[in-house]
């Protein structure tokens, strides 16, 4: 289970600022919602592979034995990069009168700043939109009267006064987080039926602990 850890700020000063260190779980998932007691226990990190150096805290239910991460609002779920990044192609694809041409730009881009293949860049910015777009559906779903009105994310830009409106929408969805799809919710969903291989984006990392914030960006 995913669980969102409020943090305010961007993957960079995520890891930068080391703040995994500081997240806490304050209520086990799995056994509150059923009016069980529990104590979630600290049980290691795991790493992700962007940005460079990102490390997730995690918990154990000792009821269940099943872990809990404490996933940092700003970084998208099973996806590779962040909330804003995705936010970011979206919003150009909004802006572009031709779609197809919207992503080409959007996939030149990232293939420049990225070193990804053309191909890889394309489907990942193809993604982006249809995930985008399916998780406004659901926003619009679950919040009408408020919401009901927009389509894109210029749109939620717009009415939210923000330039992160995924993350702001995150925070409006709350625990119903948990039944919107990846990347921007925490539902997964199957290997390749938006995303294509993203899964590889996760490398668990037990026990040990992180480095301490001093070394954190020196890490290889």
């Amino acid at each position: 289970m995913q669980v969102i850890y409020r943090c305010d700020c961007t993957g960079e000063e995520y890891v930068t600022r080391g703040l995994w260190l500081k997240a806490s779980l304050p209520a086990c998932g799995y056994c509150q919602p059923k009016g069980l007691e529990c104590r979630p226990v600290h049980h290691g990190y795991y790493r992700r592979l962007t940005p460079a150096r990102t490390l997730v805290k995690r918990y154990l239910c000792t009821r269940t034995g099943r872990t809990i991460s404490l996933l940092p609002e700003c970084l998208a779920s099973h996806w590779q990069g962040s909330v804003d990044a995705i936010e970011r192609a979206s919003a150009e694809l909004d802006r572009k009168a031709c779609g197809e041409v919207a992503r080409e730009v959007a996939a030149e881009e990232r293939f420049e700043k990225c070193g990804r293949p053309r191909e890889s860049a394309r489907n990942w910015v193809s993604g982006c939109a249809v995930a985008v777009a399916v998780f406004l559906l659901g926003m619009r779903t679950l919040f009408p009267d408020e919401y009901g009105s927009l389509r894109t994310v210029s749109d939620f830009r717009q009415h939210l006064g923000t330039q992160r409106a995924l993350v702001a929408l995150r925070r409006k969805a709350g625990d119903q987080l948990q039944g919107l799809g990846t990347p921007i919710g925490l539902r997964r969903r199957p290997i390749n039926a938006v995303r294509g291989r993203e899964a590889g984006n996760h490398t668990p990392q037990g026990g040990g602990g992180p480095p301490c914030p001093g070394t954190v960006g020196t890490e290889a």
